[in-house]
């Protein structure tokens, strides 16, 4: 295609089309912009934060990214992790309380434990 081959550069075969050709085109173009199924990791992570977690063991890794998903999800306030969510990162229970008392420990979040339930937890964004 060379430059007589341009209107305004608009190639003149797209001109050529019929109204119908174009939601042809629009169609597709709305496939390739088709929506990522699933749920994701609202950002920004701190690195910090991240480097942290992962330097205490992969379980802790696999719980932080759960953490953030769900500290995300519920805008920063406090929320649970249920032994089911846990699962699906590949996590046990024994193996989420222990990551979570780690986290603990190195102070990346806050946990509030009533008897019988599941821990409340609470991220703290700034660490130093």
């Amino acid at each position: 295609m060379d430059k007589n081959d341009l209107i305004m550069g608009v190639d003149k075969d797209f001109l050529k089309m019929n109204p119908g050709e174009y939601s042809a085109i629009a169609t597709k173009e709305k496939r390739k912009n088709k929506r990522i199924e699933g749920g994701f990791i609202c950002g920004p992570l701190p690195l910090i934060w991240i480097q942290k977690a992962c330097s205490l063991g992969k379980n802790t890794a696999k719980l932080s990214l759960l953490l953030w998903y769900k500290h995300g999800l519920t805008k920063g306030q406090p929320f649970y992790i249920s032994n089911l969510a846990a699962e699906k990162f590949g996590l046990e229970r024994r193996q989420k309380y222990r990551a979570l008392s780690l986290l603990e420990e190195a102070g990346l979040i806050t946990i509030e434990q009533d008897p019988g339930n599941s821990p409340t937890i609470q991220v703290i964004e700034e660490i130093s």
